[in-house]
């Protein structure tokens, strides 16, 4: 009610320029704002009273103090409204940061869910594989053992054969005259022990396509010894054998070989007692082997060629090495020395 007068009083006296009426009305406006908290309308009609009293020569020295502390009531306002929105602000970032971080943490969470179900199916999936692969790997491995059993049982029964061979001939030799032929049986009895020793060594291992060589020349040459009568204390064997390994290909022509040059030694070196020595050496370099077999007996003397005693033997060491691929060097200048070069098969093969 007092805002009404005061506002009518303010239009009549601005109508009519009556100043004090004027300042009087602005007076009671700003009362009447300054009780209802309006602080900038309160603050306009202080400020116009002043300007009227300055102009009625009046010193507004108290209504300026109460102005200024308007003013400052008016931006104490001021900075609590932006203060305010301010704080919205900081509520509302705060809400999207709380949200964002409600997201990722969702996202983080599908994922690695999705991962633990990925993770259990190749989980499962593997086990399943495992099993089947254990499954064949044991399958595999029976059926390995029926085949090394197959193998062994056939080389066993190659070796069998060849002994029975080994007999006939023994009993075949009883009922011949003709000395010259019984040395052709005897010889052939002595091809036949060796490629059934190779047999017989390769049956008692576990891998059927190989065998340590170094052994097998060791049974041969007792075997040879003791066929031919042989006087150890006159004719030594010297023996320098790498544990080399040889695949099949390669055993039964280096057998062969060695029962052809050793039975030579045997039979032709050393004639009427005579001492001497019988040396053999096998090594293997990278993937070359070397053999070397001689004899320090009479060698190419007094008519001694090799090739006039027995053309069949030193034929068939020419084809056996042929066989290998070997190259082969042969010394009958003191005594008989043999030398073959080749490439191991095995090693050939795996590569």
């Amino acid at each position: 009610m007092a805002l009404e007068d005061a506002s009518s009083c303010y239009d009549i006296a601005t109508k009519g320029s009556y100043f004090e009426l004027l300042e009087e009305s602005n007076y009671e406006l700003y009362r009447a704002h300054k009780k209802l908290n309006n602080n900038n309308e309160s603050f306009l009609h202080l400020e116009e009273y002043i300007r009227i009293k300055d102009s009625l020569n009046f010193n507004p020295q108290t209504l300026q103090s109460d102005a200024a502390k308007y003013q400052l009531a008016a931006e104490e306002a001021q900075l609590k409204q932006q203060i305010a929105e301010e704080r919205a602000q900081l509520e509302f970032e705060e809400g999207q940061k709380t949200r964002q971080q409600l997201i990722s943490t969702l996202i983080v969470a599908v994922i690695a869910l999705i991962s633990f179900f990925v993770s259990i199916y190749y989980l499962s999936r593997n086990t399943k594989l495992n099993k089947s692969l254990s499954v064949q790997r044991q399958r595999i491995s029976e059926e390995l053992k029926v085949k090394e059993s197959l193998l062994s049982e056939i080389h066993h029964r190659v070796k069998n054969n060849l002994q029975v061979i080994s007999s006939m001939l023994s009993l075949q030799n009883q009922y011949i005259e003709d000395v010259s032929l019984k040395k052709v049986i005897e010889d052939c009895k002595s091809r036949i022990l060796s490629m059934s020793l190779i047999h017989e060594s390769l049956y008692r291992k576990k891998d059927f396509k190989e065998a340590l060589f170094s052994s097998y020349i060791e049974d041969l040459l007792a075997k040879l010894i003791k066929a031919y009568g042989t006087d150890e204390t006159k004719v030594q064997l010297v023996m320098n054998l790498e544990p080399i390994k040889l695949s099949l290909d390669d055993s039964i022509p280096c057998g062969l070989i060695i029962n052809e040059i050793i039975s030579n030694s045997l039979k032709h070196a050393f004639p009427k007692g005579k001492e001497g020595v019988i040396r053999m050496e096998l090594k293997q370099v990278d993937n070359i082997i070397s053999l070397i077999i001689s004899d320090n007996g009479i060698g190419g003397s007094e008519g001694n060629d090799l090739k006039s005693q027995d053309s069949f033997g030193f034929d068939l060491i020419e084809t056996l090495a042929s066989q290998l691929e070997a190259d082969m060097e042969v010394d009958s200048t003191t005594g008989f020395t043999y030398h073959l070069k080749w490439e191991s098969r095995l090693k050939r093969n795996n590569n």
